[in-house]
């Protein structure tokens, strides 16, 4: 069986949407013919723990964790800390004890290939440092990317010098280059134009097929129409203001009614921010803020769900939610807030029980929310290449080709 490394940042019991790539690529892997071999941080820099995710016991048994904090909490004094200390990221501690262990472990293990992953920079850097010393052939994913064509894109603001100089060196260095979507592939492509365009692949997100096996549409109280985001919020790229005002706009109109209609928003916050609005627009008992629940719990309240909502503003355009492909197969009604011409845009166009909108657009909010709330008739489709086996199948297929166009390697600069 031949043997890779995954670096990745986030592994399990880290409770992100960002765990279940890696996770599952690590599952699916095992039983494709590959050992994975799992280079992750310390568990204190996850902001949540979801404990009911379980990793295989031959994957657990080679997980190796590097010391690790996050700048922004274990370093910050009255909740501020030094820029330098979070440079690439807020994780650039994971570095120096990351590389220590993945050269011991390469030393030992003797792996046939590298993968890590993006959006943490130091993933990448960790693999740069471990290619250059071993030779192994890396195959460099990015569930996000760091090149972005959005001209206000806030985040553009946080990418330091070391960070661009990591990613223009794992797109040099790397055998093969991962990307999420194809308007990433396309981005990249477009910033790199000299690099041989073989060197560029996309592997989508996906669900996880054998979840949704076990879970049952609820058959509870069916009077009143939910709406569940599950998610983050943030005011630059998933603003659910817009939704706020087009829902009061609705119910004064009279073409919603407010006590047959529920907004739920899970895992995004205690809504403290949005309190005084809410009230002022009179939807404020409407709208429900929930804690955290685990992975498995959050997929069986979405099936229990009326619909299901994607904010996806274009400072995302490239990029597709995770979650998306989990609502595509609990096969409800979506409504999407997204990005005209973006990539989620695309993908739910492809379902007639998906209605989007500009995501800062009123009127056609207004418009595709009672679409949403009037769709009652879902057509079934086949999923099943949205799944995450299906995934995996092609990133096996993508090592297995790099191992074999690669010389083999020397470990005697370990």
């Amino acid at each position: 069986m031949k043997k890779i490394l995954m670096i990745a940042a986030e592994y399990p019991p880290c409770l992100s949407a960002g765990v279940q790539r890696t996770y599952h690529f690590s599952e699916n892997l095992y039983k494709l013919g590959w050992q994975p071999l799992i280079l992750t941080a310390h568990e204190r820099i996850y902001k949540k723990l979801d404990n009911n995710i379980a990793v295989s016991p031959i994957i657990a048994q080679h997980c190796y964790r590097a010391f690790a904090v996050d700048a922004s909490v274990h370093l910050a004094i009255k909740g501020k800390y030094f820029d330098f200390l979070e440079n690439p990221d807020k994780f650039s501690s994971w570095y120096y004890h990351g590389c220590w262990l993945g050269k011991k472990i390469i030393k030992i293990e003797k792996p046939d290939i590298l993968w890590s992953t993006f959006p943490v920079s130091t993933s990448h850097r960790i693999a740069l440092t471990l290619k250059a010393n071993s030779g192994i052939p890396w195959v460099a994913d990015f569930r996000d990317p760091q090149k972005n064509d959005c001209e206000d894109n806030y985040y553009k603001k946080n990418i330091t010098d070391l960070a661009k100089r990591i990613d223009q060196e794992t797109v040099a260095s790397a055998n093969a280059l991962v990307f999420a979507t194809d308007k990433m592939k396309q981005l990249y492509q477009k910033a790199y134009p000299s690099v041989n365009p073989n060197k560029f692949h996309v592997i989508e997100n996906g669900y996880d097929e054998s979840l949704f096996i076990e879970l049952k549409k609820s058959s509870a109280d069916n009077s009143r129409f939910t709406l569940l985001y599950s998610g983050e919020l943030y005011l630059h790229g998933r603003d659910p203001i817009p939704l706020f005002k087009a829902i009061s706009e609705l119910i004064k109109e009279g073409r919603l009614d407010s006590k047959q209609f529920k907004l739920h928003f899970r895992g995004s916050g205690d809504g403290r921010t949005y309190g005084t609005l809410l009230d002022e627009l009179e939807i404020l008992p409407l709208v429900e803020f929930l804690p955290p629940i685990s992975h498995k719990e959050s997929l069986q309240e979405m099936m229990n769900s009326s619909a299901l909502l994607v904010l996806q503003g274009k400072t995302f355009n490239n990029q597709i939610p995770g979650k998306v492909y989990e609502y595509i197969a609990a096969n409800l009604p979506i409504l999407g807030l997204v990005g005209e011409n973006s990539a989620t845009e695309s993908l739910l166009k492809k379902f007639s029980h998906a209605h989007t909108a500009p995501e800062m657009n009123i009127e056609k909010i207004k418009q595709a929310l009672i679409k949403a709330v009037s769709n009652r008739i879902i057509e079934k489709s086949d999923t099943t290449r949205y799944s995450r086996k299906s995934r995996s199948l092609s990133l096996a297929t993508l090592l297995n080709n790099t191992f074999a166009e690669t010389t083999p390697f020397s470990t005697s600069k370990v």
